[in-house]
């Protein structure tokens, strides 16, 4: 996560439509949105989530997907608290939900 909160680094490989569980400091704030570039939300077992519909670097180019090797700042769909953290579902956990 980036200081500014509105964009993010990637330490793993990320896709549009992937569903990525979020970890923000504790009493922060988390707004959802839903928009052009993707969707923050809150599911039903009180955890946020982060959905990408595409990927664009904070330059404005649109990427097919984004991983670690990747060094261009990811923009968000809404803004998050500075040291939120990402995690993806492996697939395992995925068929277990």
């Amino acid at each position: 996560m980036t200081e500014d909160g509105e964009h993010f680094m990637c330490k793993y490989k990320t896709y549009p439509s992937d569903e990525i569980d979020i970890f923000a400091p504790l009493n922060s704030v988390i707004q959802e949105c839903d928009n052009e570039i993707g969707s923050i939300y809150k599911k039903e077992n009180g955890l946020y989530c982060v959905k990408f519909k595409k990927i664009l670097t904070e330059t404005g180019k649109e990427m097919e997907s984004v991983h670690s090797g990747n060094t261009n700042k990811i923009k968000l769909p809404g803004k998050l608290p500075y040291l939120t953290m990402f995690r993806v579902l492996s697939d395992e956990e995925v068929i277990a939900e």
